[in-house]
């Protein structure tokens, strides 16, 4: 069985591109990115520029557009030379040079639209927010692997000109192409996401084949077609070496059986009469699922499990008030619910609990767990059969402090946290140092042997199968899972170029009719030649209590040792 990626196999003709396009490097004179303003220079057609190396840019023009060029009165902070193509796909320049010619190659104005990007529109009504889809070519130079990216964004209409922010308007000919604008215009708009909405878009939707991996399918295809005769590109496929599927918990009925000996009160810190009918209604309903009653109180209890009903971030905003979330001691167990959302915790059928409130009840074991008995409550740890203690690291991102688990083999654990002082900059094994090399580093893992491994996020994505867009609606058999998407299902380990990667799909048995966000793959880094870790700790992926009755990205003792950081903080 193998996993699709958005890793580009990427094949140029270089001679046919030196014969038919001329290709120029741009370099800045200053410390400074090239202005585009710089690029728009009159009766000089360019078909598309990108950016590169931050004093760089690079265009792909014709034999005319280069003689026009070099007649052009160009700004002195810029000096520029004709280069040939494989000088200038050395970072990949010239493959995004033919990604972004896709934007106006087909228009009347073959002008270069200088935003160095390609976007695809959504929809073509444009009111006050565009909303599309960013997509760009990534250069990982160190692993030498290049990735198709897809991101969705959203640009808002502005009515004043403001010079500090790149000012975008619609292209002539081509009203789903952006071009910069460096004075006022009828139609502005600037990339901006909207206040407290993030925009999304789904990776991929099993109803109609819609969403982010058909946008990346289609672009390849329209590429291929474009510029046959220069460029090729596919994406590339790995062999799954091992994958774990989901263990299967039933999450309810053990959270059901470890809840029913924990006292449990609803603290109702709204202070609102209205909200009273609602939380009865909660509180009706927690007691007919468990058969034990509970209490409603304006107090946390220290000797309960705590479930505290307060307002949504927003609410308080908009009151100019302290948000209650961040004044809860984080020693007494507690869980939040928001009144504005209360609802899909109450199910009518009350003797069924909903996911919603499932999940509330299982993180307040979790939490008893970190401050009171430090074991794993939902889980029997001595199944495993571990021969050694573990060691699980992570940095805080906002305070930069380390926190440390340490697992012995019976299941107990003990975690710390770290000052900054408390480490030595220079030691290249240091904890610091090596959150501190990589941004994308999200887990150190230890054992007591010394072996040490790193768990690096990548921009690298399992896509499904192209095949799986000749039958609409996408099946959810298992015969589909395996052959249509298999990468975007189970645990998956696999090499590629001499690497160690995973990744984490949804649970094969309850495939949802959407797959929300793309899977990335996660690099399995293997310190001083250390015996590889990541491996034996898969199974720790293949719970469905970290998330409602889906598999886990990082090895489960992580959501402990999250809450650790919490309470620390």
């Amino acid at each position: 069985m193998k996993i699709t990626t958005n890793i580009l196999d990427i094949k140029i003709d270089y001679d046919k591109v030196d014969r038919d396009f001329v290709i120029v490097e741009f370099k800045s004179n200053t410390d400074k990115k090239p202005n585009p303003i710089i690029f728009d220079v009159e009766d000089v057609n360019m078909y598309s520029l990108t950016y590169s190396d931050g004093l760089y840019a690079y265009a792909l023009m014709d034999e005319n557009g280069y003689k026009d060029l070099l007649q052009a009165d160009m700004d002195e902070t810029i000096s520029y030379k004709r280069v040939d193509a494989l000088y200038a796909d050395k970072y990949k320049s010239l493959t995004r040079l033919f990604l972004n010619a896709l934007a106006n190659y087909r228009s009347d104005l073959a002008y270069n639209n200088l935003t160095g990007k390609f976007y695809k529109f959504d929809s073509r009504v444009y009111i006050n927010t565009l909303k599309m889809e960013e997509l760009g070519i990534h250069y990982d130079s160190i692993n030498d692997i290049t990735t198709l990216k897809c991101n969705t964004c959203t640009f808002i209409r502005i009515d004043k000109y403001d010079r500090t922010n790149a000012i975008y308007t619609f292209d002539g000919s081509n009203n789903n192409t952006l071009r910069r604008c460096f004075k006022p215009e009828n139609s502005m708009f600037i990339k901006k996401g909207r206040a407290n909405r993030k925009a999304s878009k789904v990776f991929l939707a099993l109803q109609d084949g819609s969403g982010r991996a058909k946008i990346m399918y289609d672009l390849i295809k329209d590429l291929n077609e474009t510029f046959s005769d220069y460029i090729k590109i596919g994406f590339k496929e790995y062999d799954i070496l091992d994958f774990k599927p989901s263990r299967g918990v039933k999450l309810q009925e053990i959270t059901k059986d470890l809840i029913i000996n924990h006292d449990i009160a609803i603290v109702n810190l709204t202070k609102e009469e209205e909200n009273i009918e609602r939380i009865e209604s909660l509180k009706h309903n927690i007691e007919v699922a468990l058969n034990k009653k509970i209490k409603v109180c304006k107090k946390f209890q220290k000797n309960c499990f705590n479930i505290a009903i307060i307002h949504e971030k927003e609410y308080y905003e908009k009151k100019n008030m302290k948000d209650i979330y961040q004044t809860i001691d984080r020693n007494v167990i507690t869980q939040c619910v928001t009144i504005e959302e209360i609802k899909c915790f109450i199910n009518d059928d009350s003797e069924k609990m909903t996911p919603p409130l499932v999940t509330i009840l299982k993180e307040l074991l979790i939490k008893n767990d970190v401050v009171n008995t430090n074991t794993f409550s939902l889980d029997n740890w001595a199944q495993y059969s571990f021969e050694n203690d573990w060691e699980f690291i992570k940095r805080d991102e906002e305070t930069k402090n380390i926190y440390k688990m340490t697992i012995n083999k019976d299941g107990k654990y003990e975690m710390e946290k770290y000052s900054m002082s408390s480490f030595d900059f220079t030691d290249s094994n240091n904890y610091s140092y090596m959150f501190n090399k990589s941004k994308d580093l999200e887990l150190v893992i230890k054992d007591d042997k010394g072996n040490i491994n790193c768990i690096e996020r990548t921009d690298i994505i399992a896509m499904p199968s192209s095949l799986v867009f000749n039958s609409l609606p996408i099946r959810r058999t298992k015969k589909a899972r395996s052959e249509l998407y298999p990468g975007l299902c189970n645990i998956n380990y696999f090499e590629i170029n001499n690497n160690k990667y995973y990744n984490v799909g949804q649970d094969y048995k309850n495939v949802q009719l959407k797959f929300v966000n793309a899977s990335h793959l996660r690099r399995i880094i293997i310190v001083d030649g250390s015996k590889n870790l990541v491996e034996e700790l898969l199974d720790l992926m293949s719970v469905s209590f970290v998330k409602y009755n889906e598999l886990t990205i990082l090895p489960y003792p992580v959501k402990y040792l999250n809450e650790y950081i919490e309470m620390n903080k």
